[in-house]
């Protein structure tokens, strides 16, 4: 069992990480000389992720989690500050050197119906991989390829086939397979299993669970399903509108939320328990826009303890108790 209170070395670390987006000007915006918008979609994102943990990563669509995942490992490249992996800078690299690197590092994605090509094959989409980064060599090849299919519950008589020719979870095995090809120390799992029927979800967790254990990966696991994240974390995250207003361990997060919208988000997951009826406190209105955000806390048009403070100051994300940090000015609530 990971233990989140342990002196742990920091696998993956970023340091004030922001990732905007300039929002394209229509022919009228232009005509009137409107300034051009800018999308903050990660703002000033630090957080350390240790060996061997699985980090839960959650929030409302759109808050920036997928957006903060791809920004990490450089598929959109970062505005402001550093991304260090394994103590190495990323930001500074140049292609050929994180081209290097990218073997260590590996991504699952939500959806696997276009994740997959689907006119290769399993083994060529597989073989690509390997190839491309030099893993085996050709004659090790069939070897790796049936390995791998093993490891992630698929019979080697798969190798051949298509993706179309597979279910949902089949084909999310297929990509678990073709992220752990490379022999990765972490890897960003996005909504793996959100695409998927519920009977079909606890088996990728369970294999998810099965890997990290085997191979010694570092997760960041990102869900809206409050559910799955507390099953299969050590840590969580909460992300609201490109910033991380909470994060502690899993079970302490659960029992002691201290930021409002962990709260709101707690009550509003489903209960699975029939015998239990709950009130459900639900988040008033919708998010406000990331490209016009409000002055102070970013959740006051829908917090019910908003005073004058959240109006006019941003709360910083601090070390309430140990290792349980929170931005929110009244976190004692």
């Amino acid at each position: 069992m990971f233990d989140t209170n342990q002196d742990r070395k920091i696998l993956v670390q970023t340091n004030n990480l922001c990732k905007r987006f300039l929002i394209k000007r229509t022919l009228f915006d232009a005509i009137a000389k409107k300034p051009v918008k800018t999308l903050r979609a990660v703002d000033d994102v630090s957080i350390d992720i240790y060996v061997g943990e699985n980090l839960g990563l959650v929030g409302e669509s759109g808050c920036g989690k997928s957006t903060l995942a791809r920004t990490i490992i450089r598929l959109y490249e970062p505005d402001d500050g550093k991304i260090f992996f394994n103590g190495k800078n990323l930001t500074d690299m140049n292609k050929n050197e994180l081209r290097k690197e990218r073997k260590n590092f590996q991504m699952i994605f939500q959806d696997p119906y276009s994740s997959l090509n689907p006119r290769m094959s399993i083994r060529e989409i597989l073989e690509e991989e390997l190839t491309f980064h030099k893993v085996c060599t050709k004659k090790d090849m069939d070897r790796r390829i049936i390995e791998l299919l093993e490891m992630v519950g698929l019979g080697k008589d798969m190798a051949d086939r298509f993706p179309g020719e597979f279910s949902g979870g089949q084909r999310q095995r297929v990509g678990i397979a073709r992220a752990i090809a490379l022999n990765p120390k972490f890897i960003i799992a996005d909504e793996p299993v959100s695409a998927l029927d519920v009977s079909i979800q606890a088996q990728i967790i369970n294999l998810l669970e099965e890997l990290q254990k085997k191979l010694d990966l570092t997760i960041l696991f990102i869900s809206h399903d409050l559910r799955v994240v507390k099953y299969i974390t050590h840590r969580v995250a909460v992300m609201y509108l490109g910033k991380i207003v909470e994060l502690s361990d899993t079970d302490e997060l659960y029992d002691n939320p201290l930021h409002p919208y962990t709260k709101v988000l707690l009550k509003a997951s489903p209960n699975l328990d029939p015998r239990i009826r709950e009130e459900k406190n639900l988040i008033e209105g919708d998010p406000p826009s990331p490209i016009d955000l409000p002055k102070g806390c970013r959740f006051n048009p829908r917090c019910t303890y908003a005073s004058d403070i959240c109006f006019q100051q941003e709360p910083k994300l601090e070390e309430k108790k140990k290792g349980h940090f929170v931005a929110c000015h009244f976190s004692s609530i």
